[in-house]
């Protein structure tokens, strides 16, 4: 029996998938559970398994291409047996809806003012967007008068000879991470009515802190893995912060999973250490060492990714003093840190030089309000700048 294979929706987020690579020809046979296909998302490549076994009949989409989730893009059956007739149609159908489904979700048609509508594909708008050009009034070339990307290429042509060259620019094509880091933040600052507390802590405690720990953990200790342990603690003692806002009510996690952002090449991450409550600071740094290195890698699942309940980021290390984050959403707290200098510090009526740290809260004020917030400021202060657990 022919079994139909589609485009798998591997995240909460994901919306269309990129053919990597596939692991086997046509013709090859396939067990279940074998890497079948390596699926780029928008922030990660996941290995995808066969969810049978039997032959490769016929591969649909091929490697470099992409498609929304559920296309069709694979048939597996039994050896010498026949795909659908109606393969041909079908394919059609899938690759149309997968085009009308990726950029603005559909071929729209766009009005001009005398309300004669205007055909124009994906790339063509997206093209046009990106270089700030009309296209109201553009002959389109394609089928009906259509306009398509030559269309648009040559009024970039056409208006770039004609630009003074202290004008001239050129266009890098966001990453699909770029793309939906910029959908989701944007989203986030017009729906979460953000509220921002920044403090300053005393970071002497948390530096010989580390420096013991370094003297019997394999993998290093580092300021983001003393703050994670931290910040495990206080989400524990200030459940309110563990949360999200939704139209039934404030949710309130049991489980406290804090992502931390990875720069990488590809574009910002958000990697995740669940129940980070209960682990030890060592457990955290091997933990988060491995997700660094496999985020650049390119090699984070889908787990690594998901759930996450409250976001830390973390620009200490570029020299920045202090940085007002964006919420992560849905979620109703993210904590900022930025770089550790010394400072001179008034202490017991004496200027002394002290370890300082500049750390940002930012809340959703639908879920708590400033006075909870900081509360659960206080205890982490207290935390990285007297006992820690």
């Amino acid at each position: 029996m022919v079994t139909e294979i589609r485009m798998p929706k591997l995240g909460l987020t994901m919306e269309e998938g990129t053919i990597n690579e596939w692991q086997f020809k046509e013709g090859n046979a396939v067990k279940k559970g074998e890497v079948l296909a390596t699926i780029e998302t928008d922030k990660v490549a996941i290995d995808y398994e066969s969810p049978i076994s039997g032959t490769l009949l016929k591969i649909l989409v091929h490697e470099g291409e992409t498609a929304v989730i559920s296309t069709l893009i694979a048939y597996i059956g039994e050896t010498g047996e026949k795909i659908p007739e109606v393969v041909g149609k079908q394919l059609a159908v899938e690759q149309k809806k997968s085009a009308v489904q990726k950029g603005d979700r559909e071929i729209k048609k766009t009005t001009q003012k005398n309300d004669r509508p205007v055909a124009i594909s994906p790339i063509a708008k997206r093209l046009a967007r990106e270089h700030n050009i009309s296209f109201l009034n553009v002959a389109g070339s394609g089928p009906s008068g259509r306009i398509v990307e030559a269309d648009i290429k040559n009024l970039i042509d056409e208006e770039q000879n004609g630009e003074e060259k202290e004008f001239a620019y050129h266009v890098e094509k966001p990453s699909k991470t770029k793309r939906l880091t910029a959908k989701r933040m944007s989203r986030s600052f017009q729906t979460a009515p953000h509220f921002y507390l920044q403090r300053d802590i005393e970071m002497t405690f948390a530096e010989n802190k580390r420096e013991s720990l370094n003297e019997s953990n394999e993998i290093k200790i580092t300021y983001t893995d003393l703050i994670l342990d931290a910040l495990g603690t206080a989400l524990e003692k200030h459940p309110n912060m563990n949360a999200s806002w939704s139209e039934e009510g404030v949710r309130i996690y049991k489980d406290i999973n804090i992502g931390f952002a990875v720069a990488t090449l590809m574009g910002l991450v958000v990697a995740v250490i669940h129940n980070c409550n209960k682990k030890s600071i060592g457990e955290i740094a091997q933990e988060r060492n491995d997700l660094v290195i496999r985020a650049n890698e390119k090699k984070l699942n889908t787990a690594d990714i998901s759930r996450g309940t409250f976001t830390l980021t973390n620009l200490g290390m570029y020299a920045i003093n202090n940085f007002s984050p964006i919420l992560n959403p849905p979620q109703a707290g993210i904590l900022a840190t930025g770089t550790i200098t010394e400072k001179p510090v008034v202490k017991d009526g004496e200027i002394i030089p002290m370890l300082m740290m500049s750390v940002t809260l930012a809340a959703d004020h639908r879920v708590v309000d400033g006075a909870q917030g900081a509360e659960f400021l206080k205890t982490f202060t207290e935390l990285m700048a007297n006992s820690g657990k």
